[in-house]
């Protein structure tokens, strides 16, 4: 018996791709984001996101960037707006990356509404991973083929972040410390390999130094979350101070159940999908290298950059009772390795944990 034609009746796409994209489930990039949204998980159990919400935000909003400003943001207590502005300038990488992404997976007969919503699966991973296959597979299999390997680490991140955070209680606190320090890792590490321009590489860097000194002054109340990146990125945001109680919207404002989801909604949802939605629109009609364009990148990396340094230099949880330089080093050594060995995310990542849990169980054996 012969095979099926999927590509009839409409002959748009080749849905037997769809399968194929999902057996690149072990490949090691996605492996790789798996770890990643362990680590997460472990995040956003110590900062006080329950397991619905957490199940809900992780393939609606389906960008790390936005989940770690946004669940920090919620820890720190911010306003909304500030949260909405905050994540709303990370996703903007979302942009030019639908914009590169859309013309090598769409065919002649692709209706806008096929493009805007395979476009909400728009993240690095997937990206990488498609734009590398896309030229050995059939034009009309490309978009199946995308739409398969997103949508399965779509729910296999979300059901591997569910499963740490609901077992995170039963696991000694140095795993729960190593499965924290993944996400921030992660996010250095990542960030700096998909940068594209040296502003953005300095940007990282000021955004790591000086984030801790802003984030000081959150802890007291002073600032938002956009302070934090905007200072290093070098935007100053009329939001930067914290506005007095009962002016703005935050995550705990109403007592009913639908507020946190609607939270989540508007302050992480909608700000990363605007920018995977114009990109749609927009295909062949922007400059990537355009200065106002680098210097949003800029202040977005920059602002990533001093979120993952809260999670550093001031982390709460398992986390917090090990030493500020095993921490700090740690850190470094694994970006370090990222650098000297090849430029490998996976290698930087394993560094960097081995050194802080093997530099733990020495102080242990010590003290």
């Amino acid at each position: 018996m012969s095979s099926p034609d999927f590509s009839t009746p409409s002959g748009v796409y080749d849905w037997s791709w769809f399968a194929r994209g999902m057996a690149n489930l072990f490949s090691l990039p996605a492996l790789i984001l798996v770890s990643a949204f362990i680590g997460f998980g472990g995040l956003a159990r110590e900062a006080g996101v329950p397991l619905l919400q957490l199940i809900f935000m992780v393939p609606t909003i389906w960008a790390l960037p936005s989940h770690l400003l946004l669940v920090g943001g919620i820890a720190s207590g911010a306003p909304m707006l500030a949260i909405i502005a905050a994540v709303a300038l990370a996703a903007i990488r979302m942009l030019p990356m639908t914009m590169a992404l859309i013309p090598e997976i769409r065919t002649p007969r692709s209706k806008n509404w096929h493009l805007m919503l395979v476009a909400n699966m728009i993240a690095i991973t997937a990206w990488v991973h498609t734009l590398q296959k896309a030229p050995n597979i059939p034009r009309e299999g490309r978009l199946p083929y995308f739409a398969g390997f997103a949508g399965t680490m779509m729910v296999t991140t979300t059901f591997a972040a569910a499963l740490v955070h609901q077992l995170a209680s039963a696991f000694p606190p140095f795993v729960m410390a190593g499965l924290y320090f993944l996400t921030p890792m992660y996010f250095a590490i990542s960030t700096w390999n998909t940068a594209r321009f040296r502003a953005e590489h300095l940007a990282l860097i000021f955004g790591f130094c000086l984030g801790p000194r802003v984030l000081h002054d959150c802890a007291s109340g002073q600032y938002s979350v956009c302070r934090t990146g905007g200072w290093p990125g070098g935007l100053s945001d009329p939001l930067a101070r914290q506005p007095e109680p009962g002016r703005l919207m935050y995550y705990d404002s109403f007592d009913v159940w639908w507020w946190p989801y609607f939270f989540i909604f508007v302050a992480g949802i909608l700000p990363t999908a605007i920018w995977r939605w114009v990109g749609v629109v927009l295909v062949g009609n922007l400059d990537e290298s355009s200065q106002w364009l680098v210097m949003v990148r800029c202040v977005a990396t920059a602002l990533v950059a001093a979120v993952v340094a809260q999670f550093v230099f001031e982390p709460s949880g398992a986390l917090a009772s090990f030493p500020f330089g095993l921490r700090l080093g740690a850190a470094a050594a694994g970006f370090a390795a990222f650098l000297w060995l090849g430029r490998r995310l996976l290698i930087g990542i394993l560094v960097a944990e081995l050194v802080l849990l093997g530099g733990y169980g020495l102080l242990q054996l010590s003290g």
